[in-house]
């Protein structure tokens, strides 16, 4: 009786140990599934949301980027949206908080092209720009002025030309971003004009705490073209008072040294020489020199003129 007893006992032992095993094993998978997940599950904000948040801060509109990824990453534990996109002229990055949909940081960069001249205003006019002696390049050093107030990029921005004393209108900016030294946040700007080269940093308070200028150099300029050389020929013709049929044309030259046409035809027994300015089509120089005519009896054989070259 008692080895029934004992027997039982220790299937009914085993039997529990089994199923306290099983669930453990299960609860541990479970665990798993919700650790891997956390990334997910922890985004309180959608794509869609996150891609509004940086859009809404860059003055875009969705129809107006491209090249845009967006992808849900994890960064010190925070679950984060990363959307990167471009607009015609610049490229964007934003971190955004899938929990809050806090921007945690920006950039925004220049794409490569040209600068672009665009007429400036009657206001912008009247800004003169500074020698550069006046922008004294390294950190600027002083006292806090007390404003806690944050500032935008753009507001950054504004500062940074002011400071220059150039508009944006005659500006191409090669970088403007926000981005952290030294622990400390930062806006930072390079952007040049025809003449210099400017780099500045801007803290969140609109304080410059660094700035650097330089001459940029100068590149051979393009002599100023506003005549073909066709044009050219027809001024010399009317100034002469000839037609197109009634000349044979010589010479129809560029000089590019002097930016001008070089222009021979005759007409007849008379030759005419011109020049024309190919900036402004102004009649240069002008010269008419009558050739002499040759008579019959004046003209040789080809034998004739061979004999008097060798003689």
């Amino acid at each position: 009786m008692n080895k029934k007893i004992n027997r039982s006992s220790s299937v009914f032992s085993f039997r529990k140990i089994t199923a306290l095993f099983i669930l453990a094993v299960f609860l541990l998978n479970v665990l798993s599934a919700c650790t891997q997940n956390s990334g997910v599950s922890s985004a309180k904000i959608t794509e869609d949301e996150a891609k509004k948040i940086a859009l809404a801060d860059c003055g875009l509109q969705e129809s107006e980027i491209r090249n845009k990824t967006i992808i849900l990453d994890t960064e010190n534990g925070i679950s984060v949206y990363e959307f990167d996109f471009d607009s015609s002229t610049h490229e964007y990055e934003y971190d955004i908080d899938a929990s809050t949909g806090k921007i945690i940081s920006k950039s925004k960069e220049a794409l490569d092209s040209p600068p672009e001249k665009r007429p400036e205003s009657s206001a912008e006019t009247n800004n003169t720009t500074p020698p550069l002696s006046e922008i004294t390049s390294g950190t600027v050093t002083g006292e806090p002025d007390g404003n806690p107030q944050t500032v935008t990029l753009e507001q950054a921005k504004a500062i940074a030309l002011s400071d220059a004393g150039v508009s944006e209108n005659g500006v191409k900016f090669t970088k403007e971003k926000q981005d952290t030294e030294n622990g400390t946040t930062v806006y930072d700007f390079e952007f040049y004009t025809e003449k210099n080269e400017y780099e500045y940093e801007i803290d969140l308070q609109g304080k410059i705490i660094k700035k650097e200028a330089k001459s940029r150099p100068l590149s051979p300029s393009e002599p100023v073209r506003n005549i073909s050389e066709e044009k050219a020929l027809e001024a010399a013709l009317a100034d002469a008072g000839l037609s197109r049929s009634q000349v044979t044309v010589v010479k129809t030259e560029y000089d590019r040294d002097d930016n001008k046409y070089e222009i021979e035809f005759y007409s007849g027994s008379a030759e005419y020489e011109y020049e024309i300015d190919a900036a402004s089509g102004d009649i240069l120089k002008r010269e008419k020199e009558n050739r002499s005519p040759v008579g019959a009896d004046q003209i040789i054989t080809s034998e004739e003129a061979l004999a008097k070259a060798l003689a």
